[in-house]
């Protein structure tokens, strides 16, 4: 079941309905769409041409830039629109 092409709901309500058919012990996702990861996961892996070059919470990976840029992965969507507000309106926001 992929989720190619599916519009931000769409693949919201898919996610929701594949991840509660799985047992709750784990669940393993290979995704690059990183607000996806935020919405669903508590842990991520991150895998550079199959080696495991990074492992923790979401947070602490996905807030960390250097790791991120040295990958070509970018903050969640939401992230980067949070901190584009943030930043127009003058708050103070840690740097990724």
């Amino acid at each position: 079941m992929g989720l190619i092409g599916a519009d931000g709901a769409g693949k919201s309500t898919l996610m929701k309905a594949m991840l509660g058919l799985i047992p709750a012990k784990g669940k393993i996702i290979a995704t690059h769409d990183l607000d996806l990861v935020l919405e669903t996961c508590d842990r991520v892996l991150v895998l550079n041409q199959g080696k495991l070059v990074a492992d923790g919470s979401v947070q602490d990976i996905l807030w960390n830039r250097k790791l991120l840029e040295k990958y070509n992965l970018e903050l969640p969507f939401c992230w980067q629109e949070f901190l584009n507000v943030s930043r127009k309106k003058g708050l103070k926001c840690p740097r990724p």
